[in-house]
């Protein structure tokens, strides 16, 4: 009951990120814990990466080099990540796409979220020990992602089974 917002920033929840905001390089942390600097993508002017989203504004990402980068955020244990993605038009059919990810640094990889090659499927690339030595991968079969349509997805990391889930 209440506001949507503050029940789920009043939870344990180390971080929330609404990209809620309109303009600046700021997506704000609502823990006021990991803000994220978007990188590669314009914040001012008619082409800002700040768009209307499906709750108030979403950044639109351009697909190739235009990021938001959280810094170190601290990884550790069980995690979930929840994330609501809208392709653009003929983005389905395209290449492979990341979604969301936190690697490229040794001992610092964690987890990388994508749209597969030629369809609207997904992958999921995980790795428990920071590297990328020891891969766990998931795949969802199903052409989930649609051009033009919101679609919820989330995963999650039980570090005590060492079990991996992917949800759309």
């Amino acid at each position: 009951s209440g506001d949507w917002s503050s029940d789920v920033c009043s939870s344990d929840l180390r971080s929330h990120w609404k990209f809620n905001e309109s303009k600046y390089a700021e997506a704000r942390d609502e823990k006021a814990r990991n803000s994220g600097t978007l990188l590669a993508l314009p914040v001012v002017g008619e082409d800002k990466a700040w768009h209307s989203g499906l709750f108030g504004n979403a950044v639109h990402l351009d697909g190739e080099d235009g990021r938001v980068n959280f810094g170190a955020l601290q990884l550790d244990g069980n995690l979930t990540f929840s994330l609501w993605v809208k392709p653009d038009d003929n983005t389905t059919s395209a290449g492979e796409m990341e979604l969301l990810s936190k690697r490229g640094i040794a001992t610092m990889n964690h987890f990388r979220l994508f749209k597969r090659d030629g369809n609207g499927s997904l992958g999921l690339q995980f790795f428990p020990d920071g590297n990328a030595s020891d891969t766990q991968i998931v795949f969802f079969e199903e052409e989930v992602l649609q051009d033009g349509n919101w679609t919820h997805l989330a995963f999650s990391y039980d570090n005590r089974m060492g079990t991996i889930r992917l949800y759309a």
